[in-house]
């Protein structure tokens, strides 16, 4: 009797515990929403996929031959000076690049300038020309004068024969056009 006894005691601790917290669940106020916690387990589980990334990457990272590799002074010294040749035969490299630029562009100003001094030369041949053919023709009307000789001379000769006349200009020597 007393084993039933003791049963009866137990149901009933049972049924009181049931019934109060089954008043506790239906009075609970939860003060987080539904989607913060969703919120927050999707960052939980970013985080732990990011470190499980960060752990495979460093066992990826660590091969044999990674972990066989001496690191002593030697090596370092070895591949520092590896890495400075490198970047002094690049800065070289670009030096030589970037001179090799300019000296185009000066021979392309070169080449530029040559080309207009040889017109200049012909221009002035030209021009030459010109006055040898001016001064033939006005040592033509006169030709015991050396015009050669008196250059101011066949300059007013030259600025004569541009300068249009008419009759008024013989009969009056005041007008003036």
């Amino acid at each position: 009797m007393s084993g039933f006894k003791a049963l009866r005691d137990v149901s009933n601790d049972l049924r009181s515990d049931l019934r109060l917290l089954a008043t506790r669940l239906f009075r609970a106020s939860v003060p987080i929403s539904f989607e913060d916690s969703c919120v927050k387990k999707i960052k939980d589980i970013s985080l732990l996929t990011s470190k499980l990334r960060l752990v495979n990457a460093k066992v990826h990272a660590e091969t044999p031959e990674i972990r066989r590799l001496a690191k002593d002074e030697f090596s370092t010294m070895n591949n520092y000076t590896d890495t400075v040749v490198w970047k002094l035969i690049e800065q070289q490299s670009v030096k030589v690049l970037l001179q090799s630029h300019s000296v185009k562009k000066i021979i392309k100003q070169a080449i530029e300038y040559s080309q207009k001094e040889i017109k200049l030369d012909e221009l002035n041949k030209i021009l030459n020309q010109k006055e040898i053919e001016l001064v033939a023709v006005a040592t033509s009307r006169t030709s015991d004068y050396n015009w050669t000789a008196d250059p101011q001379m066949k300059i007013k000769v030259l600025a004569l024969t541009r300068k249009s006349y008419n009759v008024q200009m013989f009969i009056d020597p005041q007008f003036e056009d």
